[in-house]
C-alpha cells in the first residue's frame, strides 16, 4: 500500500470537511479554524489509518463530526450556549442562534425561548423524548444512539426525522408569538 501523503489528503478532502463543519457550526472564521485542527488530528494519526476498515475519507468526516461534537461541548461548559440546529422559520432563518449578550432584554427573551423549547422538548413521547436528548443534550451520533436504546439504526432515524418535525412544528408557533 502506498504511504500517504497529507497534502494529497487535505487537497482531496478539504471542501468536503470545510462544508461539514461550516453546515454544524455555520460561522466562517470558526470553520476554517475546526478545519485546520481536524487535518492536525488527520496528520498526527494518519500513519493508524486502516484501509481495510474504512474509506479515507469516511475516517476523516468521522474525525470531522467528533472533532466537532468536542467543540459545541466545550462552547456548552465554557459559556451557557443552548443548541438546536437544523430549525428555521418559515422564511428559511435559523431560529435558534444565541449570542452572549450583556443587555437585559436579550437574557430576557432568551429565557422565554428557551422555556418555549424546554417545554416543547417535554411534550415528546417518553421514547422520542430519549433520542432527542441523546442527540441534542449529550451530542451523541446515531451509532451511539442505537446501541444505547437497543433500536435499530432505521428506528433511530425515524424517530429524529419526527422529532426534528415535531419540534419544528412547535417551536415556529412560538417563535411567532414572540
Amino acid at each position: 500500500m502506498e504511504k500517504l501523503s497529507i497534502q494529497k489528503v487535505y487537497n482531496e478532502n478539504y471542501s468536503k470537511v470545510y462544508n461539514r463543519v461550516n453546515q454544524l457550526v455555520r460561522n466562517t472564521e470558526i470553520s476554517k479554524d475546526l478545519t485546520s485542527e481536524i487535518f492536525m488530528k488527520v496528520n498526527d494519526n494518519l500513519q493508524v489509518f486502516d484501509c481495510s476498515k474504512a474509506k479515507l475519507s469516511t475516517w476523516i468526516i468521522k474525525i470531522t463530526n467528533n472533532h466537532c461534537t468536542d467543540y459545541f461541548r466545550k462552547a456548552k461548559n465554557s459559556r451557557n450556549v443552548l443548541k438546536v440546529d437544523g430549525f428555521v422559520d418559515s422564511e428559511g432563518k435559523e431560529i435558534f442562534q444565541f449570542a452572549d449578550s450583556s443587555n437585559a432584554s436579550d437574557n430576557v427573551e432568551n429565557n422565554e425561548l428557551k422555556a418555549k423549547i424546554d417545554t416543547a422538548f417535554n411534550s415528546l413521547k417518553p421514547e422520542f423524548k430519549q433520542v432527542a436528548t441523546l442527540l441534542f443534550v449529550e451530542g451523541k451520533n446515531y451509532d451511539e444512539i442505537a446501541c444505547l436504546t437497543g433500536l435499530s439504526m432505521s428506528n433511530v432515524k425515524v424517530i429524529i426525522h419526527r422529532v426534528k418535525a415535531i419540534l419544528q412544528a412547535e417551536l415556529q408557533t412560538e417563535y411567532q408569538s414572540l
